[in-house]
């Protein structure tokens, strides 16, 4: 399904909302699930669309509340805009939600589902990082700051 004039999100005092100012920015709201576990549990967050990031970064913290093992697999070295950074990779369900007029997210419209994204699991990032490998590059982008809104859609729904 095409998601068209998404609009940017600011956060403020632990409160979403989505606006146009100086300080929002294109984000989405996504709900992460280990794809290999049998819980039902799942982390709610914004995650900003980086499409100057390789990968899909999620803090360490949420990995292992989903039900990651981090020591796992072997840590991967990465290059952050705050230099260089341990990650370990997983992968994770992660479905795209429809955002409130408020900014909040909704979480019974699922927009996008991704089942077996690739991830790198960070413990020193504390936020959600939507990256080209395994996420970005399964659709078309188009962003348009001016108005502060973007819309995604897979390749096939194009007219």
């Amino acid at each position: 399904m095409p998601i068209r004039d998404y609009p940017f999100i600011a956060v403020r005092g632990g409160r979403t909302f989505a606006v146009r100012t100086p300080d929002s920015k294109p984000q989405l709201w996504v709900r992460i699930r280990n794809p290999h576990s049998d819980s039902n549990l799942s982390a709610v967050s914004l995650a900003c669309v980086d499409t100057g990031a390789d990968q899909c970064i999620i803090p360490g913290a949420v990995a292992v509340r989903l039900g990651h093992d981090l020591t796992a697999v072997k840590p991967l070295s990465v290059n952050t805009a705050s230099g260089k950074a341990n990650t370990y990779p997983h992968t994770c369900r992660i479905e795209i939600l429809g955002v409130l007029p408020d900014g909040r997210p909704s979480l019974a419209r699922v927009l996008h589902t991704i089942p077996d994204a690739p991830v790198h699991c960070s413990e020193s990032l504390p936020i959600v990082l939507l990256g080209r490998k395994g996420i970005l590059e399964l659709f078309d982008l188009w962003i348009r700051y001016p108005e502060r809104v973007f819309s995604i859609q897979r390749p096939c729904a194009r007219p």
